[in-house]
């Protein structure tokens, strides 16, 4: 090879290693550029989720939906942003997309407690509680330190009927939710659905014990207390809640609490309780406060207050046995049987089954000596309530009070 081709040849190979320089240094600063920019966009695809998250937080649905769309649109890879976008769309009440949210979340992260969780609520809204069960039970699994996702599946088992498998479930749970509130609460719930009201006292209690804050659980512990006739229990429990502002307003515990000190004898507190449910603008139509004060009156022997009670409650509900039944107590009261007997035909009329008024109806004809019809009036009774001692012992010729078939509250 001539000197002038060798040269020649020098400077090709010299050219082409720069070329390949070149052209390896370029491939260098595209990946390092998409890199940089896939940074920027996982960055700013973070921040962006930080603020629909916030704005979620607060209610503000519209802009949490541009915000964690526009997360997705630089980042489709986030499991979380999909659940958010999902979460977002179940409060749109847009179950149908919100459960594709949650696929493309599972499909991202399989092992996403998160995505399962909520994929539960959206079955439960849609009523298929089979589904919801089986994602609320993975995501117990996949997360077994969330109380949770543990108390979504045991509310699913209550739904389903299978209060037996609801217990179980917690309690197989494990020892780390031994003394949480909302597993206690929970248990204790179920012990309500299955009647034994002792035990529940106990689980709400402890609920209570570890979530004082927590006044929906006193409420329910209340409840049990009563159904337990644990009445002096329950009246101290509600006492505390009444004595806070936001709770003093609230008729529904006031009528609880006269229920319980009733049970307990102490009437003038009773009375106390239902005059003030009475005395206000709502009180002046509330047929029960009325029935009750008017049972106080009796046991009290306040026979002005009693005659008030039955004038009131036959005026607001004349189509109730209750009202009639308080007149007719009243007027036998004051001897006045034949007006007693009147009232106490009208209360049968608007209850024909009410076993109360069948029994007074047959003591007001005893005292009238009226025996043939009395011993009726007390087979309708027997017809009625058959193992009811106290009208069978009267139909054998016993005796009671003017007062015996008094109602008890406001929905015998």
């Amino acid at each position: 090879m001539s000197r002038k081709n060798a040269r020649m040849l020098l400077v090709s190979l010299v050219c082409s290693a720069g070329l390949l320089t070149g052209c390896t240094q370029s491939n260098r600063n595209k990946e390092y550029v998409s890199t940089a920019k896939a940074k920027a966009d996982a960055m700013k695809a973070g921040t962006e989720f930080q603020m629909a998250h916030q704005a979620f937080l607060a209610g503000d649905l519209s802009k949490a939906r541009t915000k964690v769309e526009q997360s997705l649109s630089l980042n489709p890879n986030v499991a979380r942003s999909h659940v958010l976008r999902g979460r977002i769309l179940m409060e749109q009440s847009q179950l149908g997309p919100a459960l594709e949210a949650m696929e493309m979340a599972k499909a991202i992260s399989e092992e996403s407690a998160e995505a399962w969780y909520y994929e539960g609520i959206v079955f439960e809204r849609l009523t298929q509680r089979e589904r919801a069960l089986n994602s609320f039970m993975t995501a117990a699994r996949l997360d077994n330190t969330n109380a949770g996702y543990h108390i979504a599946a045991a509310e699913v088992f209550v739904d389903l009927g299978r209060y037996d498998d609801a217990e179980e479930f917690l309690h197989n749970a494990g020892s780390q939710f031994e003394h949480n509130s909302g597993v206690r609460h929970t248990l204790g719930q179920i012990a309500m659905l299955q009647g034994d009201f002792e035990r529940a006292a106990v689980l709400f209690n402890e609920a209570r014990l570890l979530a004082p804050d927590e006044l929906a659980i006193v409420e329910d512990l209340v409840d049990a207390q009563i159904r337990s006739n644990r009445f002096n229990d329950a009246e101290s429990n509600l006492s505390r809640l009444l004595s806070r502002t936001d709770y003093k307003n609230r008729r529904d515990l006031q009528h609880l609490r006269a229920n319980c000190l009733i049970e307990l004898d102490r009437f003038s507190e009773a009375r106390q309780v239902l005059m003030e449910l009475t005395n206000d603008s709502e009180g002046a139509n509330d047929i029960d406060a009325w029935i009750k004060l008017g049972r106080v009156s009796v046991a009290m022997r306040d026979e002005r207050q009693l005659r008030r009670c039955a004038q009131r409650a036959v005026a607001i509900a004349p189509n109730r046995a209750d009202g009639h039944m308080l007149m007719a107590v009243s007027l036998r009261l004051q001897n006045r049987n034949d007006d007693a007997l009147r009232s106490v035909d009208r209360a049968i009329t608007a209850e024909p089954n009410n076993v109360n008024a069948h029994t007074m109806r047959g003591m007001i004809l005893q005292d009238l000596g009226r025996t043939v019809h009395a011993r009726e009036a007390f087979r309708n009774a027997l017809a009625i309530d058959p193992n009811n001692q106290t009208v069978r012992a009267l139909a054998r010729g016993g005796s009671a009070s003017p007062v015996a078939t008094v109602p008890t509250d406001g929905n015998d």
